[in-house]
């Protein structure tokens, strides 16, 4: 009798062994930066790859101030916090996920590096100063491989792009080492369209607005 049990005892170690190095293999962790944050889906660019993750009720996002605010809301008799106002483009955070599918077990914040120090007052050389950097946000209304016209708030701007221009949006990356692999160079309107909402980053310099970074944050349906 005591052989018997002995045997199932082991038998239940080894199933509650399997079980747990199940789970343990079917969680992953990433680190990237936010491009995208819906309702019920976040995407987070991991080096040059743009990974998207489902987000449901079972998702705990973790970040700073973020039990604060979930308490408010309970205390004016709202369910919660949704993640979107916690979670935006541009954070660097930590996704926990488990395959197949890729859902997000888990969402953390992580805190922004401290501000630079800043720096020290130079004698003038009597030389220019390097343009500074901008960005604008709005609607593509016109594209070509060397210009970009974006309709904002105070109207159209046309932008020049040239090879150092970044392009940054869902599946960008991909797409573009598609491109490389067919032996065929990348250029912004395999990626941009008109009807897209876009952020530029630019420098105005003789005249002209370059563009460093062109962010799609919408496609056009």
């Amino acid at each position: 009798m005591k052989r018997m049990a002995a045997v199932a005892a082991g038998v239940l170690l080894a199933v509650l062994i399997a079980n747990t190095t199940a789970q343990a293999q079917g969680t992953k962790t990433v680190r990237g930066t936010v491009v995208t944050a819906d309702p019920d889906a976040v995407t987070v660019k991991v080096g040059d790859l743009d990974m998207k993750f489902t987000v449901d009720a079972n998702t705990h996002v973790i970040a700073r101030g973020g039990s604060t605010a979930t308490r408010t809301a309970k205390a004016e008799g709202k369910p919660g916090v949704p993640y979107t106002a916690i979670v935006k483009p541009g954070q660097g955070v930590e996704v926990s996920f488990r395959e197949p599918g890729r859902t997000a077990a888990s969402i953390r914040v992580l805190p922004s590096a401290p501000p630079s120090p800043p720096a020290a007052p130079q004698a003038s050389t009597g030389g220019t100063p390097p343009p500074r950097s901008m960005t604008a946000t709005g609607v593509v209304t016109a594209v070509a491989n060397s210009s970009l016209t974006v309709k904002g708030s105070a109207g159209e701007t046309t932008f020049t792009i040239d090879d150092k221009t970044r392009v940054i949006g869902t599946g960008a990356g991909t797409k573009s080492r598609e491109l490389k692999k067919a032996g065929e160079k990348p250029v912004i309107t395999d990626f941009v369209h008109k009807g897209d909402r876009v952020t530029v980053r630019y420098v105005e310099a003789d005249g002209a607005k370059r563009a460093s970074e062109v962010r799609v944050t919408a496609k056009t349906t």
